[in-house]
């Protein structure tokens, strides 16, 4: 008898999810595996978020973790839905998020990391809200507003800085809302630079350390020693032939699709696009896999909507037994 992986009601979703979010809790307890905080210990929200996580007790640490990856996945999930950009309703995306996010790393002190991958899904989710509104520059504004407190927390996220022009001219938006757009990116390094210049310090600090930050991210250690493991190529390789399927469907069914979502899914690739920027070699660690999940959440479903397929099946098997198999035996095979 086949099941229906796409399909899962909200409730087997969750179960899943929890399940996953306690092998992570079991990997890290067991043989943690720290981020590399490299430069961007050097941006202010940064620094700050990462000294709380490493402040907090081991248990609340986790439960902190595990609640905004929990948030990011709805959220994903809640987008998709919202923007019907799925051919149907599917909760996959937040196994999907987790799966590509955590399945190789898990540093629960990161909430750096973590608070940047919130901030750059609102981005995204008010980023397609503003598409067909008119005179109505709310949503433009508020998704350069979390793109430039995202710089502030992660520096990293600053390769979503040329996403925002090809976001402007793919939903095509008037020279009005690209004066918007900018002025919600710089406002928060403004007020930033101006808290620390009344205190102090010089008025360009801020930008100086995002532009230092941004540079030594290129050279920084490559990934981690683990990645050596049998079972972690295996889920990477799942999920590069899942995404490249996925793209491969898309452009199958791109003709029949309604503008929205259409456009949606090639805002999604765009996404796709920056988010592996970090990873070119040398590269960060795989950490920055967190910020290439919010695009394979939306992505990677696109070969599981409306197809019963037992080569399928198995790949989304894999992927799941990969994941655990890996966090569970980290020691390279």
């Amino acid at each position: 008898m086949k099941v229906d992986i796409t399909r899962q009601n909200l409730a087997s979703t969750l179960l899943l999810f929890a399940a996953l979010c306690l092998v992570l809790w079991h990997r890290y307890a067991a043989a943690p595996i720290e981020a590399l905080p490299g430069t961007a210990l050097r941006m202010p929200l940064g620094g700050l978020l990462r000294g709380w996580g490493e402040a907090l007790p081991g248990p609340l640490r986790n439960l902190a973790a595990l609640g905004m990856l929990f948030i990011g996945g709805i959220w994903i999930t809640r987008l998709i839905a919202r923007n019907m950009i799925l051919l149907e309703r599917t909760y996959m995306p937040a196994i999907i998020f987790l799966i590509v996010g955590c399945g190789s790393w898990y540093d629960p002190a990161a909430l750096d990391l973590f608070a940047a991958t919130l901030l750059m899904i609102g981005s995204f989710d008010r980023t397609i809200g503003s598409f067909r509104r008119e005179v109505v520059y709310t949503h433009i504004f508020n998704a350069s507003l979390l793109l430039g407190i995202a710089l502030l927390t992660y520096a990293p996220a600053a390769v979503y800085i040329p996403l925002l022009p090809v976001a402007l001219v793919l939903f095509r938006k008037r020279w009005r809302e690209w004066i918007v757009a900018l002025a919600g990116l710089v406002l928060p390094t403004a007020i930033c630079s101006y808290v620390w210049w009344a205190l102090g310090r010089p008025l360009t600090e801020v930008p100086v350390r995002l532009w230092e930050a941004l540079c030594d991210t290129w050279y920084a250690p490559a990934f981690l020693v683990h990645w050596l493991n049998p079972l972690l190529l295996l889920l990477w390789a799942m999920i590069a032939v899942l995404t490249v399927w996925s793209l491969v469907i898309f452009a199958r069914q791109a003709h029949s699709m309604r503008t929205r979502p259409y456009k949606s899914y090639l805002y999604f690739i765009w996404i796709l696009f920056f988010s592996a920027l970090p990873l070119i070699p040398p590269g960060r660690s795989v950490g920055e896999l967190m910020l290439l999940a919010v695009p394979l959440a939306v992505i990677i479903p696109t070969c599981f909507n409306r197809r019963e397929s037992t080569w399928l099946g198995i790949a989304y098997l894999l992927l799941l037994v990969s994941m655990i198999a890996y966090n569970l035996f980290p020691v390279s095979l």
